[in-house]
This record gives structure tokens, C-alpha cells and sequence, in this order.
């Protein structure tokens, strides 16, 4: 069963460590545009948008059943209390407010898992490489991001940075922030493999730690051994390369049977827990899951 950790409000120390890591005009905005409720979650807020963030349990194949590995953060926007499709937000954003956004929802992110977690979990944060457009500009972000994470209790091996699949970004400078994120210790996957632009040549160009399988792999493979096949051979393809592979959108118990099968190391989905304010820990025994599918999870 799903267990719930309790949050409790962050220190002086802790806020006036953020303060001091965001300087500079458009730091300080980021500081200003963060708020906190009662229950000590903060909340960010962009023009006239307000910005929350839920959690996404990702589970690892374990011994005795499937064992937590972390949570992805994902974006909640509302406007004037009604919630918002994340699409429809980001595609009324203005191109130039980018870098910023992905810098506020960075922080509120770690703010948020901070009062969540313990410390074994992983942070699974997405980036979007498009915002990345000035070498200078993104090392200078992305030092002032790191400098503070192990006091706020996240170490760097604890994060994983998620670049998403865009079409316009600059394949140069994103190999440089991936570097630089990758020197301070943070681990880097590839997001929606096999949706568009996220393909193997993302994969040789950024030699990531993992390769996250895009939810329609699952789709195709429903009723179709053919498609099967060839997603465990694509998932042994990966993972000669010494990465490993994750499987989202797992929404049934067949979809489940299916990823097992095909040998995927970490699974997602809403059959195994949907995006919640609150984290989940421990190993999840899953009653409803049939003896192939535990047999499978501790191959």
C-alpha cells in the first residue's frame, strides 16, 4: 500500500541559501515570484498563472515486487482556480520567457521534493534543451543551481535530468549543459525515445545514463507480438550501450506484463501511482497483480 510522508516548513537558513545562489536581477525575480503555504509547499507564480507541483512515483524491478527509485517533478498551472492541461500553459508562455520559467520551476521543484523526501529517493526534474540558447548564460545557471543542493539535503548522484524532446534546440550548447550537469555528478536521461526528435542520434550525441521509452510503445504493442518483438529487441539495443531503460505510461496490468517482459530496468505509470503533492516510499505490493507479473518482477 501507498504511504504518505508528512511536510514540515523550510528554515531560515534554507530559504536564505536560495537567495543567495539566485543573485542577480532575474534570480531575484525568481525569489519573488515563490510563495508558501501553510503545510510549508511552496508555490510559484508566473503573470497571472498559479504554479504547484505534483510527483510521480518511478519504481524499479526489485527482488520481492517493484521498489521505489524516485519521483518525477511534473507541472500543475492553474488560472483563476480552474487547472490547466500543461500544453495549453506552456504554449501561451512568450518564447522569451523561457529561461526564466525553467529556472523558477526548477527551484520550486527541489523546494517541494525537499520537504518530501528521505534521503535515498531520486529527483527526476525535465528539461527543456530550446531554453538553452547562450553558452554562458546556462553555465552560470547551471553552477548556481548546483552550489546549493546538498544543503537543502539533495546530493547531485540523487538527481536526474529528463531532456525533453523539442525540435529547435541547439544540439552544441545542449551537449555542453549535459556536460557540465553530468560533471557535478547529476545523472541524464533521454525523455520520449522514439517520439519525434528524441531518437538514437540523441542518444550517441549525449551518451545519457538513461533512455526513457516515449507511452506509445505500449499502444502499439497491444495485440501485437510483432510490435512486442521489437520493442524488447530496441530495449536490448539500448541497453548494450550501458544504459538503462525506463517504460512510461503504464496504465494497465497488461501494459505492466509487457515491459517486464521486454526488460526494462525502471516503470512508471498510472497503474502505479498517479502525480500526487504528496511522495510515496518503500516497495509496493500490488494485490491485483498476477503470479506472471511478480514471477517477472524478480527475474
Amino acid at each position: 500500500m501507498r504511504k504518505e510522508i508528512h511536510s514540515y516548513c523550510f528554515s531560515d537558513e534554507a530559504i536564505h541559501g536560495w537567495k543567495r545562489v539566485l543573485n542577480g536581477e532575474e534570480a531575484q525575480r525568481v525569489v519573488r515570484s515563490l510563495s508558501y503555504e501553510r503545510d510549508g509547499r511552496s508555490i510559484g507564480c508566473f503573470e497571472r498563472y498559479r504554479l504547484e507541483s505534483a510527483f510521480q512515483p518511478i519504481f524499479r524491478r526489485g527482488e520481492r515486487g517493484l521498489v521505489l527509485q524516485g519521483h518525477e517533478a511534473l507541472l500543475r498551472p492553474m488560472l483563476d482556480g480552474v487547472s490547466l492541461p500543461v500544453h495549453t500553459f506552456l504554449n501561451a508562455v512568450d518564447r522569451d520567457q523561457g529561461f526564466f520559467l525553467e529556472r523558477l520551476l526548477r527551484v520550486l521543484h527541489v523546494r517541494n521534493f525537499c520537504l518530501l523526501a528521505d534521503g535515498t529517493q531520486k529527483l527526476f526534474l525535465n528539461i527543456n534543451p530550446e531554453v538553452f540558447t547562450d553558452v554562458l548564460r546556462s553555465e552560470r545557471c547551471v553552477d548556481t543551481f548546483m552550489q546549493r543542493l546538498e544543503s537543502h539535503g539533495i546530493e547531485p548522484r540523487r538527481l536526474v535530468f529528463e531532456i525533453i524532446e523539442t525540435m529547435h534546440d541547439d544540439k552544441v550548447i545542449l551537449a555542453q549543459v549535459v556536460e557540465q550537469f553530468r560533471s557535478h555528478g547529476v545523472a541524464i536521461a533521454i525523455d520520449d525515445f522514439g517520439a519525434q526528435h528524441s531518437n538514437f542520434d540523441r542518444v550517441f550525441d549525449l551518451h545519457p545514463d538513461l533512455v526513457k521509452f516515449d507511452l506509445q510503445w505500449l499502444s502499439r504493442c497491444r495485440g501485437d507480438m510483432r510490435a512486442v518483438r521489437f520493442l524488447t529487441g530496441m530495449v536490448e539495443l539500448i541497453k548494450e550501450l550501458d544504459v538503462e531503460v525506463s517504460c512510461e505510461g503504464i496504465e494497465t496490468e497488461q501494459e505492466l506484463r509487457i515491459a517486464l517482459d521486454a526488460g526494462f530496468d525502471l516503470f512508471q505509470g498510472y497503474f502505479l501511482g498517479r502525480p500526487s503533492p504528496a511522495l510515496v516510499q518503500g516497495t509496493i505490493d500490488y494485490p491485483h497483480v498476477d503470479a506472471h507479473v511478480r514471477a517477472r518482477v524478480s527475474v
